[in-house]
C-alpha cells in the first residue's frame, strides 16, 4: 500500500504471505515430528490449486494481478487442511501456554545464526543480480539467467531433501548411529546426482533440439551453453554441499555456517565483480561458484568432525 498499490491488491498479497511462512513453519513441524505425508499432500494442494487456478484465469482470459493475489492466497490457505485438526489444536494450546521467553535461547543459540547464513546467502545472489544489471544494464542479465533457469529442477530438488533429510539425521546423531548417518549421507547425496544429472540431460535436449524455446532477441547458443555449463558447476557443487551443510545443521552447527556464508559472500562477491568487468556477463556466474567451492572447503572438516562424534 505504501507504493500505492490499492487495499484490494495488497490485502491478499500481504495475507498470502503470512499464511504461506505458517504453511512452511507447519509443513517443517510435520517433517520433524515424522509426518512427511501431510507435508506432501500439502505442497500437492497448492501446486495443484495453483496451477488449476492459472489455467482457469488463461482459459476465461480474466488474468489480473488481484485474481492472482486471491488465487495464492487461496491455494496457501487450502494446503493448510492436510495437517489436520490436531494440528491447530496443538498451536492452539501453544498460544494460550506457552511463553515467548522460553524461545529466546533458542532465537540466540540457533535461529539468530540461522538468519545470518540465510541473509549472507541471499546477499551474494543479489548482489550478483545488480553488479550485472548496473554495470551492462537489464538486457546483460538474461542469460546467466537462463543458465540458472536451465538447472531449476536439481535446485528444487536441493531445497526440498533438507526438510526430509534434517530429522532423520538429527535422530542419527542422537543415537550415535554412524552408520546409519552414512547411509543417510550417501542416499542424500545420490538422489541429488541422479537429480543433477536428469537436469543436465533435459537442458542438453532443449539446447539442441528446440534452441528457439530458450534463445530471442539474437543470443546465441554458444553462449547460452556457457551459461548452462557454468550454472551446472554451480549445483554440482551445492549438491556436495547440500547434505554436509544439513548435517552441520543436525548438529547444530549454526554458528560456523553463518560465518562460512559471510566469508564466502565476500569472496563471491568481489570474485564476480572482477569476473564481470573482465569478461562479461556469463563469465560473472564463476563469482557464485567461487563463493560454493569456498563454503564447501570450510564445511568438509566440520562435516567430518560431525560423523565422527557420531560413533558410539
Amino acid at each position: 500500500m505504501a507504493g500505492g498499490l490499492a487495499l484490494s491488491h495488497a490485502a491478499p498479497l500481504g495475507l498470502f504471505g503470512a499464511v504461506l511462512a505458517y504453511r512452511w513453519f507447519a509443513r517443517s513441524l510435520a517433517y520433524v515430528e515424522g509426518r512427511a505425508a501431510a507435508a506432501i499432500l500439502s505442497d500437492l494442494l497448492y501446486g495443484l490449486t495453483a496451477a488449476a487456478g492459472l489455467g482457469a484465469m488463461a482459459l476465461t482470459h480474466c488474468v489480473s494481478l488481484r485474481l492472482g493475489c486471491e488465487l495464492l492466497l487461496l491455494a496457501a490457505l487450502l494446503s493448510l487442511a492436510a495437517f489436520g485438526r490436531d494440528f491447530f489444536r496443538q498451536q492452539w494450546r501453544g498460544l494460550r501456554t506457552g511463553r515467548l521467553s522460553h524461545y529466546l535461547p533458542a532465537f540466540r543459540d540457533v535461529t539468530a545464526w540461522s538468519l545470518l547464513g540465510v541473509a549472507m546467502t541471499e546477499v551474494t545472489l543479489n548482489a550478483h543480480a545488480y553488479l550485472v544489471t548496473f554495470i551492462n544494464g537489464p538486457g546483460a542479465f538474461a542469460l546467466p539467467a537462463l543458465g540458472m533457469l536451465l538447472m531449476r529442477p536439481v535446485s528444487l530438488v536441493q531445497m526440498a531433501l533438507p526438510d526430509l533429510e534434517r530429522p532423520a539425521m538429527l535422530r542419527a546423531l542422537a543415537a550415535r548411529d554412524r552408520a546409519r548417518l552414512d547411509r543417510i549421507l550417501f542416499e542424500f547425496q545420490s538422489a541429488l546426482a541422479l537429480a543433477l544429472l536428469a537436469t543436465l540431460l533435459l537442458a542438453g535436449a532443449l539446447l539442441l533440439f528446440a534452441p528457439n524455446l530458450l534463445l530471442r532477441q539474437g543470443y546465441g547458443l554458444g553462449d547460452a551453453a556457457a551459461a548452462a555449463l557454468l550454472a551446472a558447476a554451480i549445483m554440482a557443487v551445492r549438491s556436495v554441499r547440500a547434505p554436509l551443510g544439513v548435517l552441520l545443521q543436525a548438529a547444530g552447527e549454526f554458528k560456523a555456517l553463518a560465518r562460512l556464508s559471510a566469508r564466502a559472500a565476500i569472496i563471491a562477491i568481489l570474485s564476480t565483480l572482477a569476473l564481470l568487468l573482465t569478461f562479461g556477463p556469463v563469465a560473472s556466474l564463476g563469482g557464485i561458484l567461487v563463493g560454493d567451492l569456498a563454503i564447501l572447503a570450510g564445511m568438509k572438516p566440520l562435516a567430518r568432525k560431525a560423523r565422527q562424534a557420531a560413533d558410539a
